[in-house]
C-alpha cells in the first residue's frame, strides 16, 4: 500500500506564504522530508528592517526543525525557489518574470501568512489579513494549472461575543472585505481607528475581525479553482515531527505557561474546551486536506475546523503545572516581581534603562487579550475533518497522523515545562 498524499504532492510546485512563519516552516519541512520527489516549493519572503534578503534565506534552513532533513535529503535546496516579495504591497511585490513563473508552474498554494497580533491597529490587521490575500487571489486565478488554494484562516474566525458555535460554513462578514480595503486605503488613522469602534461593537479583537473577512474575500473565488480553508486553534509545540516540543515564535496558549513557573497564574473556565492543536498535526491535516481538495471534479470550497474537545484549557493547565516544582509558587509571583525591581533598580544605578517591570506589564497584558478566548465556552463542529481522517488508507494515518485522540495531553503538558526552560527565556515577551 502506498501513500496518497505523497502521491498526489509528487512532482507538485507549491507555493507558501507566511513560510518564515510557524507553520509554514513546519509545512516546508514536512514536505522535504517525506516527498523527497515534490517539486518545486516557491517560498515567498519579505526584507526586515533589520535584515537582508540574503541574510534571510541564509538563516531560514539554519533552524534545528531541518537537520534530519538535511541528513535524509542532502540536495533539498535545489528544492526552494525564493521570491523576494511582501504580502503588504500590489501583486506581494513579485516582479512581472515571478508572477509569469507562478502562472505557469504553481500547482498548489498554502496561504499562512498573517498578522497574528490580536491587538494591532485595524489598519494594520487589514493590510496584512485582507489585502495580502486578495493580492495573492488575483495571482491565483491566472495559474494555469492550480490544484488546490489552500488558506490558513483560525478556529476563532466567528469569535463574536454574542456566538457560540462555529461550523464548518462561511460566517457572512457585516462589512464586504473590498469596502474594508478602500476605507482603509483612503481614511486616515484616525479616522479608521474612530469607525473600528462601530465595525467592530461584536468582536473582541482586530484579528478575528480581519480573519472572518478574509475567509470571505476567499470565498468569492470558489467559483475560479478548488479552495480548502483551514481553521485551527492555538498552535502549539509539535507532538511528535520531526521531534516533540519544537517551536517557532511562541504565541497563543504557549506564551500564557511560559511564566506560569515564576506564578504568573491564569484564570480559567474549566468547562471552555481547550483548542490547541500541536504544529506538526496541523501540517499533516493540511497536506491530507489539500488532496481532497484537488480530488474533486469541480471548483469549490470546503471548510476544514480542527478542533478537539476531550480536554479544557483548564486541564492542559494543570497538566502543565505538573511539571513544575517551586516551591515559591505558594506565594504567587511575588519573588520574580521583587526580583525584577531590584534588577531594574541596579540598572537605573548604572545608567541603564529599566526593562524587567516592563516584561511582566507586556505578559500580563497578553494574558489579560488571551483571557476571553480561554474563558468562552465555544462548540466547534468537525465533520469535514473526522471524515477526512476517516478516509485515509493505513499508511498516510501513519505517515500523516493528525488525529488528537491518539495524544497523551496529560504527558505532553507535564514535560513541556522541561522543554520551555530550555528554548524559552524567562524574560521573553511573545505576541499576542
Amino acid at each position: 500500500m502506498e501513500s496518497n498524499i505523497c502521491k498526489f504532492f509528487s512532482g507538485k510546485n507549491i507555493l507558501i506564504t507566511g513560510a518564515t512563519g510557524l507553520v509554514g516552516t513546519c509545512l516546508v519541512e514536512k514536505l522535504l522530508r517525506v516527498v523527497p520527489d515534490v517539486g518545486f516549493i516557491y517560498l515567498l519572503i519579505r526584507t526586515k528592517k533589520e535584515q537582508n534578503f540574503n541574510k534571510r534565506v541564509n538563516e531560514y534552513f539554519s533552524n534545528e526543525i531541518f537537520n534530519k532533513v538535511k541528513n535524509q535529503n542532502p540536495t533539498y535546496l535545489h528544492k526552494i525557489v525564493w521570491l523576494h516579495g511582501d504580502i503588504t504591497k500590489a501583486n506581494l511585490d513579485l516582479t512581472p518574470e515571478m508572477i509569469e513563473t507562478i502562472h505557469t508552474n504553481v500547482n498548489i498554494i498554502v496561504n499562512s501568512a498573517a498578522c497574528l497580533n490580536q491587538i494591532t491597529p485595524l489598519r494594520n490587521a487589514i493590510k496584512y489579513n485582507i489585502y495580502g490575500t486578495n493580492e495573492l487571489l488575483k495571482i491565483a486565478k491566472g495559474c494555469a494549472f492550480l490544484d488546490c488554494f489552500m488558506h490558513i484562516s483560525t478556529a476563532y474566525v466567528n469569535h463574536r461575543r454574542s456566538e457560540h458555535e462555529i461550523d464548518e460554513k462561511l460566517y457572512i462578514h457585516p462589512v464586504d472585505p473590498e469596502i474594508l480595503m478602500v476605507m482603509s486605503d483612503e481614511l486616515t488613522s484616525e479616522e479608521l481607528e474612530r469607525e473600528s469602534a462601530n465595525l467592530m461593537m461584536d468582536w473582541p479583537n482586530t484579528y478575528t475581525y480581519t480573519k472572518n473577512a478574509s475567509e470571505n474575500l476567499v470565498y468569492k473565488y470558489r467559483n475560479h479553482f478548488k479552495i480548502g480553508i483551514f481553521r485551527p486553534g492555538s498552535i502549539i509545540e509539535s507532538y511528535a515531527e520531526p521531534f516533540p516540543y519544537w517551536i517557532k515564535n511562541p504565541n497563543g496558549f504557549t506564551s500564557v505557561l511560559s511564566k506560569a513557573h515564576l506564578g504568573y497564574m491564569v484564570d480559567l473556565n474549566p468547562k471552555a474546551p481547550g483548542n490547541a492543536p500541536p504544529v506538526d498535526f496541523c501540517v499533516n491535516c493540511i497536506l491530507a486536506a489539500s488532496n481532497e481538495v484537488a480530488s474533486n471534479d469541480r471548483a469549490h470550497i470546503k471548510f476544514y475546523n480542527f478542533s478537539l474537545y476531550t480536554q479544557t484549557w483548564a486541564d492542559l493547565y494543570t497538566s502543565y503545572m505538573k511539571g513544575i516544582h517551586n516551591p515559591w509558587l505558594i506565594f504567587g509571583s511575588f519573588k520574580d516581581r521583587l526580583s525584577c525591581h531590584l534588577k531594574d533598580l541596579y540598572l537605573e544605578m548604572i545608567g541603564k534603562p529599566a526593562r524587567n517591570i516592563d516584561t511582566i506589564r507586556r505578559h500580563e497584558k497578553m494574558i489579560r487579550v488571551l483571557h476571553y478566548f480561554m474563558n468562552k465556552e465555544f462548540n466547534f463542529f468537525t465533520k469535514n475533518v473526522d471524515c477526512l481522517w476517516s478516509s485515509l488508507n493505513a499508511v498516510d494515518q501513519r505517515m500523516f497522523l493528525f488525529d488528537m485522540h491518539e495524544i497523551d495531553w496529560d504527558s505532553f503538558y507535564k514535560n513541556m515545562h522541561e522543554h520551555h526552560q530550555k528554548a524559552i527565556p524567562d524574560d521573553s515577551t511573545f505576541k499576542t
